[in-house]
């Protein structure tokens, strides 16, 4: 700020004094608008306990990977542990190498001991049942490559085969089975195997009236077509005697009447017009035969 005086009337002294007083005004001018809160366009400030220092930011970065990069294996804690906890192919294919199946069958050379053992017993194991029949022997024929034999018996020149299960597989196949019955014939024998009387209450007809013809009861179909027709009684029926003794019988369409042959029949209009013209007519000829 620059400050401009002229000397004009005023003595040194007095231009001293007065730029002393114009400096003080000045001053106390400035002080007044240099208040923070008169600057305009002042930058967004934060305290020290607000912000991180550089120091700060930098020693926070220090171990800070960059977005792209790798590791070894040796980097991740406990990794190569759990490697090293799993058997690679080579040795799980090496570990069952010699083991078998679970469910799995053996053939009769596989057990030792097995064939000398049962040709003491007189038992002769065979690839194929030898012919002519030599009866009274007894045959364990086991075919080539099979995991599977027969017994066989020779009696009356042929060859009987000995079907056989275990104690265990014939227990449990007959302890789901029906035990023999042994109730009377006036008994049933329930899903339960239970016996009760052989009775109406024991197939349900206790539950069944014995009700007549007439009030056994029909479908609704039924009873619905017999609402639609009429009583014998209320209507002229095609064929047989009837005898109309109440209320008046009105026909939209004429009926059609035959001629009658008996006075006690019905006549129909031109049964009617006929007489009444052949009756005409023989007036008039009496009439001309009285003139």
């Amino acid at each position: 700020m620059g400050l401009i005086v002229s000397f004009g009337d005023y003595g040194v002294g007095d231009i001293v004094e007065k730029a002393e007083e114009l400096y003080d005004l000045l001053l106390d001018l400035c002080q007044d608008k240099l208040d923070w809160a008169n600057i305009l366009n002042k930058p967004e400030l934060y305290t020290k306990f607000e912000v991180y220092s550089r120091e700060e930011i930098d020693e926070m970065l220090e171990d800070i990977a960059p977005g792209e990069h790798t590791h070894e294996i040796s980097d991740i804690d406990g990794l190569q542990d759990e490697l090293d906890d799993r058997y690679t192919k080579d040795e799980v294919d090496a570990a069952l190498e010699d083991k078998a199946d679970v469910d799995h069958t053996h053939p009769v050379s596989d057990i030792e001991g097995l064939t000398e053992a049962i040709q003491a017993l007189g038992i002769q194991v065979v690839e194929s049942l030898p012919m002519p029949v030599e009866n009274g022997k007894v045959y364990i024929l086991h075919p080539s490559g099979s995991d599977r034999f027969s017994v066989y018996i020779s009696a009356g020149g042929s060859y009987v085969a000995l079907d056989a299960v275990t104690y265990t597989a014939l227990a449990t196949a007959l302890a789901s089975k029906q035990n023999k019955l042994s109730g009377n014939s006036g008994q049933l024998v329930l899903g339960d195997g239970t016996y009760v009387d052989r009775n109406k209450a024991a197939v349900g007809l206790g539950n069944v009236d014995n009700t007549s013809d007439l009030d056994k009861p029909i479908s609704n179909a039924t009873q619905s077509a017999l609402n639609q027709k009429a009583n014998a009684a209320d209507v002229l029926l095609k064929d047989g005697d009837q005898t109309k003794t109440s209320g008046v019988l009105t026909f939209v369409v004429s009926p059609v009447v035959p001629t009658a042959e008996n006075t006690s029949e019905a006549v129909n209009l031109g049964q009617v017009m006929g007489l009444l013209s052949d009756a005409i007519n023989q007036e008039n000829l009496w009439l001309e035969e009285a003139w």
